[in-house]
């Protein structure tokens, strides 16, 4: 085995990013590996984190946002040492990307074929009708309707399925080793969320390759991913494979995520809610981000706990992590 297959996929190591030089952080020392071949769910509420992760391993951040420390490594290459023009030779080849909502990621002016083609001619030089014939192929592969037809239509004229399916073409375009896929399912109807999931998970089985699934929806995470991250406030509060997180979780926030899930025998109760809110950027504290929310806080919630072991390749931040169970039912703290 070569050295470059033997090391993981992406490897995030104490990512930190901030508004501006001086302003306050956003990312705090953020953890991840992904391994070749496999599938590494994002999860947590809005304002976690999450797109802002998969932007800076992109190197897509907006201006006011900077990368403050840490290290980004797709296999043996440090993506924050890069200058521009090579990573942007990068993007779209090694590593590609499905945006959270398709209608404003396209171009509203250019016809999906254009689209499509720019990928080809840039990464793999393909031209005329070389391209267009690649563009038809890769639409039929993500089981576009008609694509001889619809490769020159615009995006106005696609409904949000047939957009995402253009997107997630356009990633496979450069056949790409790592996929971040931010919320592929925003806005669509179940069903067709259905399909877009099956086709994520068909196509990454079909390549190979590792794909950084980035979500809200627990169901989402159980039903595509090897492993999972949870984020809360900026930060990686546990790790593990997807039976740890489901049925072992050691967070108090992983454990309120999970029982917040509606339940079919919960009849006409209310649903479990977690209190409060995520801390708006420059108001996190010195210590636990999650204890102001937390049933659980003691005055050792105080200083910021680090992801320790609570487990084999399980990890969680907390002072007192749970005890592991493999009664899935003791999930609320």
């Amino acid at each position: 085995m070569s050295t470059a297959s033997a090391l993981p996929m992406l490897q995030v190591r104490q990512l930190s990013t901030g508004l501006g030089a001086d302003g306050p952080e956003i990312l705090s020392a953020v953890d991840i590996t992904l391994n070749s071949g496999e599938v590494l769910g994002v999860v947590g509420e809005s304002g976690s984190g999450k797109s802002l992760l998969a932007l800076s391993i992109m190197g897509l951040l907006p201006p006011a946002i900077s990368v403050r420390g840490g290290q980004v490594f797709l296999q043996s290459q440090n993506l924050l040492q890069l200058q521009a023009q090579a990573l942007r030779a990068l993007r779209g080849k090694a590593m590609a990307m499905i945006f959270q909502e398709p209608m404003t990621s396209l171009n509203p002016v250019m016809r999906v074929g254009q689209q499509i083609s720019e990928v080809l001619r840039w990464h793999r030089s393909l031209q005329g009708g070389a391209a267009r014939q690649e563009s038809i192929a890769l639409l039929q592969r993500v089981e576009m309707p008609d694509p001889q037809r619809q490769i020159d239509a615009y995006p106005h004229e696609l409904s949000g399925g047939m957009r995402q399916r253009v997107m997630i073409a356009i990633a496979l375009a450069g056949r790409p080793r790592l996929l971040i896929a931010d919320e592929p399912t925003t806005a669509l109807d179940v069903t067709i969320q259905a399909q877009i999931l099956e086709l994520i998970r068909k196509i990454q089985r079909d390549d190979g390759m590792s794909v950084l699934l980035i979500t809200h929806d627990l169901g989402v995470i159980a039903e595509m991913c090897d492993r999972v991250a949870v984020m809360y406030a900026g930060r990686v509060v546990e790790q593990g494979t997807v039976m740890d997180i489901f049925d072992r979780p050691a967070h108090p926030y992983t454990r309120g995520l999970l029982a917040s899930r509606p339940k079919i025998a919960a009849g006409a109760n209310w649903l479990s809610t977690i209190e409060g809110t995520v801390p708006a950027v420059g108001q996190m504290g010195a210590g636990c981000s999650f204890a102001p929310r937390c049933k659980l806080a003691s005055p050792d919630c105080e200083r910021r706990p680090a992801l320790r072991e609570v487990g084999p390749s399980h990890l969680a931040a907390c002072v007192t992590p749970f005890e592991r169970t493999s009664d899935p039912r003791a999930l609320t703290p």
